[in-house]
Order: structure tokens, then sequence, then C-alpha cells
């Protein structure tokens, strides 16, 4: 694609997210707020701070060490280095980050897809009111769905090379960018099996499996030093962070409504009081969880559908986002969305890589928030690459379902 129109994706994405950031900024000041979103992003911001002043990565009390992936806090320490103590200052970068990925949705779609694909796409993610007004909250998902959307372009990039020789390179940025993806949620680290399994598939001789070995080392060499550093603390080798059992728990318990409610845990104080260790801690939610959905089985499954209704909701869930005024355009908005996207993706539903690409991570997702609690906010990364599927759907009507075009590069050997 050419630069001018790159740029212009990237400067309109831009003048939407820092006028957000701004926006969030004056309207928290103005009520003497810090966060819009409490909770989850008053830790990030802990951490954070903690890693910029040289302190122990942990964080309440008793300590946490291994609560969360450090990727995101080392977004907010390296923002207070460089801004100070500013939430302000993290906002804007999250806001020109986010604007970057704009570009890679682009790109990503020029893969697959024709260029007037990936001028719809790219535009639909730029003004996309959801990825806006997330840009600028201090939480991990902005970060999560701008390094999710890099990892899947280099990953395409490097199955597509069709070269005879081993592609070291491609190879070892698509382990790299994983390993970074996982480094701020630990949910994509299925995606080194992913990527091993297509190389495998699409590759061509001897390579496939070369090159497959090299993505899955990486990915353990890059994520060592975590695990190294969990097991030196807890005696245990953990490559993601001690956190599933409480949220497992949260999703499935006899209180549980399929909202977050983690009051249980400082009610019952297991590490504090019961002198449980981190480790411990996690398993016994895990085990308490499990229990619960072996004994009431038909309350669990009531469960699984309200966390599935959640994720899949068209409004956000949070209780000071539900308003009229807010909730009625973004309910048409996120259901033209998801319709169109669905349209889309169902027309290039024979073609492995876009599928798995496109429309992976939507689908897994949906599958992991099953079992934890759903949000569309845990829905929001997956929109990033989705968004090409709507570009799809909206270029398929206003070609009148039946005028046929090659949307899909002659690599691919798709026509719609």
């Amino acid at each position: 694609m050419d630069k001018p129109l790159l740029i212009s994706l990237f400067c309109l994405a831009l003048i939407l997210r820092m006028g957000a950031a701004m926006g969030i900024h004056v309207w928290l000041s103005h009520n003497s707020r810090e966060y819009l979103i409490a909770g989850d992003a008053d830790g990030y911001w802990r951490l954070g701070h903690h890693l910029a002043s040289g302190q122990p990565y942990e964080v309440y009390q008793p300590p946490r060490q291994v609560l969360r992936m450090p990727g995101y806090p080392l977004l907010i320490a390296s923002s207070i280095r460089l801004f100070g103590d500013s939430r302000l200052g993290v906002r804007l970068i999250q806001a020109f980050l986010a604007s970057f990925s704009v570009v890679i949705v682009a790109l990503l779609a020029k893969e697959f897809f024709e260029r007037r694909v990936a001028i719809i796409s790219g535009v639909l993610l730029a003004i996309s009111p959801a990825a806006v007004a997330f840009s600028t909250l201090l939480l991990s998902e902005t970060l999560f769905a701008v390094m999710l959307i890099l990892n899947l372009w280099l990953a395409v990039r490097w199955l597509k090379s069709g070269t005879t020789k081993i592609d070291l390179w491609g190879a070892l940025l698509t382990g790299i960018s994983t390993a970074l993806v996982v480094y701020v949620r630990p949910t994509w680290i299925p995606a080194f099996v992913v990527w091993g399994g297509l190389a495998v598939i699409l590759k061509v001789d001897k390579t496939r499996w070369v090159e497959a070995t090299i993505v899955l080392l990486t990915g353990l060499l890059a994520l060592s030093p975590w695990a190294y550093r969990n097991h030196s603390l807890t005696g245990h080798w953990v490559l993601t962070t001690l956190w599933s059992g409480p949220s497992l728990y949260d999703g499935f318990n006899p209180d549980a409504t399929g909202a977050s409610e983690m009051s249980f845990f400082d009610r019952e104080q297991v590490m504090a009081v019961g002198g449980m260790s981190e480790y411990d801690m996690n398993r016994h939610y895990q085990r308490r969880a499990v229990e619960f959905m072996k004994s009431e089985p038909s309350h669990a499954l009531g469960l699984m559908f309200e966390h599935a209704r959640r994720y899949w909701s068209l409004t956000p869930n949070a209780d000071q986002f539900r308003t009229t005024w807010l909730m009625l355009p973004l309910a048409i908005w996120n259901g033209l969305f998801l319709v169109l996207g669905a349209y889309g993706a169902w027309s290039f539903r024979r073609n492995l890589l876009p599928v798995i690409i496109i429309v992976g991570p939507m689908i897994a997702f949906a599958i992991i928030h099953t079992f934890f609690v759903g949000s569309l906010r845990y829905r929001l990364p997956a929109e990033y690459p989705f968004s090409i599927a709507v570009g799809v759907g909206m270029h398929l009507l206003w070609e009148k379902y039946g005028h046929k075009k090659h949307l899909l590069s002659e690599k691919q050997g798709v026509t719609l």
C-alpha cells in the first residue's frame, strides 16, 4: 500500500485517540477521579510505579509477585520515566500505539485482499468507538491488541513466504512477537502451537519442521527469564501468572452471577489468614471452581451462557456506561460490526489462513471467556483483526452480492 494512504489512516486514528485521551483526562480531573474503571487499573499503576522506582515487582499485602504479566506495567514504567507521575502520559502513549496498529491492520488485510478492503478495514478500526475509547483506559487490552495484530502480521508474512530455504528471520520474528504478546496477556500462549502447526501444513519440504521448531524454541527462550524469576520466588516453574485460579472461581462459585465479583478474595484472606503461598492459593481456587462445576452442573452451565452473553454484548457491561445516549449508538455500531464481519468471514470460510488469522482470535477468546467472566472488554483485542472481515462484508455488499470480485490474492487461490 502507498505511504500517503497509510499516513492518512494513522493520522485519522491518532486525532480521534488523542482527543479521547485529553477528554477523558479532563473529565476525570473535573470529577476528582484517577481512573474511569478502577480495580485492575490501580493494580497496573502500582506495578508500573514499582518498576519505575526499582522496587520489587509485587503488589498488595500479602505481596502477590506473580499476579500480572510485566508487559503493560513496563509500558507504564516507561511513561513514568519519560513524563513523570502522569496518567495522561500513559494515555497518550497508548493513543500513539493504537493508531500505529490501524496501519498494521491495513497491511494485514492487504496480505489477503485487494486494496479497497484494506482501506475499509483500516478506516473502520480507526473510527471504532470502542477502540477509540478503550485506548484511553489504563488497562492492558490496548497494548495487548497492538502486540497481537503485529504478531498476526509478522506470522502471515512468514507463513506466506513460500521459499524453499529456511526463513530464519521470519520464524524468529514470529516467535519473539508471540512471546511479547504473552508478556502482556497470558491468553495468547497457545499461539505458539498454532504457528507451529500452520508451518507444518503450509510450508514446503523439510523447512516446515525446522521453522516450526524455531518458533517454539524462540518462544520458550523468550519466556524463560520470567519463568526463572517465578521459580526463584515460588519454587515452581510458572510461564505466565498465578491468578487463573481466583479468576476461574470468580466465574464459578455459589454466588456468581456472570459479572466479576472478587470480594470473596478479600473476605477469605486465604494467604494472610490461611498461610497459603501464592502458588497454593491459585491451586486452591482452581480446585474449588472445578468442584463447584461438578457439584452443580446446571448452575455452571447457566453461568457459561451468561459469560458468553456478556462477551458478545453489543454494549459495555460496566454500570457507569449504561446511559441511553451512549448505549444506542454503540449497540447499532457493534451489531452491524458483528453481522457484517460474520458475512465477510463466511465468504472466505474455505481458506484456512485468513480464517485462523482474522476470525480465530474472536472465537478463541469467546471460548476462553465462556469459562472466565466475559465482557465486551475482552472481545476488543480480537476486533482488531476481525475488522478485516467487516471490511470484506462491506465490500461484498457494495458489489451487490452476485458480482464476483477477486478479493483474495492470487497466491491464496480463492475467488469471492
